[in-house]
């Protein structure tokens, strides 16, 4: 029994250990693609920045590209999950319902531009996006649907009870997303004071 117990023990500091280096890759890797750019950054520059072996960033990612997917989804992952705990209350005020998806949005900005940045090289096509694997692309859209669907039906009832103006939600989601990437940039320090 206890050599169960030892092996089981041993596995789990293994699996801990692998992921301390994957996110310390994944760390590194995402503020050279936030310096660089997908196309300006090599392997070299991500090993240089987390200061490890070519073949220890190999293996746990396939290719720069898979490591370029991943820093991208842990960060719309992480805003997705924010968005979600903050739309939980169905009845909330539209209007704090959007304030707080904003706030979430700009401290989000605030705590990790890097990931933004890569994002903004990525999205706003800064990047040829046309060698990244599609099903890699895939997870990308769907995870930014997500978000985009929560902002959606805070301004669709907001719409709906009238507190909003407009009658295309999708239209004002697509519009509030774009001014708020735009004017987080303005203030890294408190990018909520853009507004």
């Amino acid at each position: 029994m206890r050599e169960t117990e030892t092996n089981s023990s041993t596995r789990g500091r293994t699996q801990q250990r692998r992921q301390v280096r994957r996110e310390q890759i994944l760390d590194a890797a995402r503020r050279t693609f936030a310096e660089k750019g997908y196309q300006g950054t090599t392997i070299r520059h991500i090993e240089q920045a987390c200061d490890l072996t070519r073949g220890a960033i190999y293996y746990h990612f396939r290719d720069k590209q898979e490591i370029y997917i991943s820093a991208l989804t842990i960060g719309l992952r992480l805003l997705r999950d924010e968005f979600e705990r903050a739309a939980r209350d169905r009845q909330a005020d539209p209007r704090e319902l959007v304030t707080r998806l904003l706030d979430i949005y700009c401290e989000s900005y605030r705590v990790n531009p890097d990931f933004f940045r890569v994002a903004q090289h990525f999205f706003f096509g800064w990047e040829g996006q046309s060698d990244l694997d599609a099903t890699l692309l895939q997870e990308i859209t769907s995870l930014v649907s997500e978000c985009l669907e929560i902002v959606e039906e805070a301004i669709a009832q907001g719409i709906e009870r009238r507190l909003f103006f407009g009658r295309d939600a999708f239209f004002e989601t697509l519009l509030l997303w774009s001014m708020a990437t735009n004017l987080v940039q303005l203030s890294e320090d408190n990018p909520r004071a853009a507004f």
